[in-house]
């Protein structure tokens, strides 16, 4: 009878020994699939940033008056500056799409 007790506790200690092994292991699954949602997220947001960014610079190159001192200069500054902001976003979509194909981010 005790040669049978023994096996099992055996059979009771490997069953919660593989219990704590899933829980563990769907805890990280979790956690990863956490920080994938963030990622996606945060790539999103980088991109409508420098999106946003550059429709500042443009929106600054328009208030620009003629009347305004160094006015050429000031609308080429501006414009380079968006210039600058729309490769920006560009780029980060070109490469976040190679990593996330199905990212979803809306031409502004």
């Amino acid at each position: 009878m005790s040669g049978m007790v023994a096996n099992t506790r055996l059979l009771s200690h490997k069953c919660i020994v593989y219990r704590v092994n899933w829980l563990r292991a769907k805890a990280r699954y979790t956690r990863w699939e956490e920080e994938h949602n963030m990622v996606r997220h945060e790539m999103k947001w980088t991109i409508k940033y420098f999106q946003y960014q550059e429709q500042q610079w443009d929106r600054r190159r328009s208030a620009i008056t003629d009347s305004a001192i160094g006015a050429v200069g000031l609308r080429c500054y501006a414009a380079k500056q968006a210039g600058q902001w729309r490769r920006f976003a560009e780029q980060a979509k070109a490469r976040f799409i190679v990593e996330i194909p199905n990212l979803e981010v809306a031409d502004d």
